[in-house]
């Protein structure tokens, strides 16, 4: 596993406490953060990045439903507020990701691609598709 993680470009753990200055916790707000992530071709250079994001890449837990109708929460607000399942974030070159999949899952880890991070050409920063699919 030591060579896969020559490939990671950031490694970020989603939580529910808040973003923290100076480390890799995303928190609350993990898909606008994703997007910070610097280019590994010119890390000296400052590089808007858009991340798309697919909903549908893995299963909600059924918590999350619970609280997104018992709290009448719209999707928006739930992607904002709570990591929907998403623990830890991994962001590896496209290149990288199917064989750094494989070498997770040999490892013992339940992983999913969920989406991909590009150089930002439009104002939305993140896009979430297929949110009402995991309630």
């Amino acid at each position: 596993m030591t060579s896969a993680l020559a490939h990671i470009v950031a490694p970020c753990s989603v939580t529910g406490a808040g973003p923290r200055p100076r480390s890799n916790r995303v928190g609350r707000h993990y898909p606008r953060s994703i997007v910070r992530v610097r280019s590994t071709s010119a890390p000296e250079e400052h590089v808007e990045t858009h991340a798309e994001i697919d909903a549908a890449s893995w299963h909600g837990l059924p918590v999350f439903s619970w609280l997104k109708e018992t709290g009448n929460v719209d999707s928006h607000e739930m992607f904002r507020a709570f990591n929907v399942g998403i623990g830890m974030i991994v962001i590896v070159g496209a290149t990288r990701a199917e064989s750094i999949a494989q070498i997770l899952h040999k490892n013992g880890e339940k992983m999913h691609i969920i989406g991909q991070v590009t150089e930002n050409n439009t104002a939305e920063r993140v896009k979430i598709s297929n949110g009402d699919k995991l309630w």
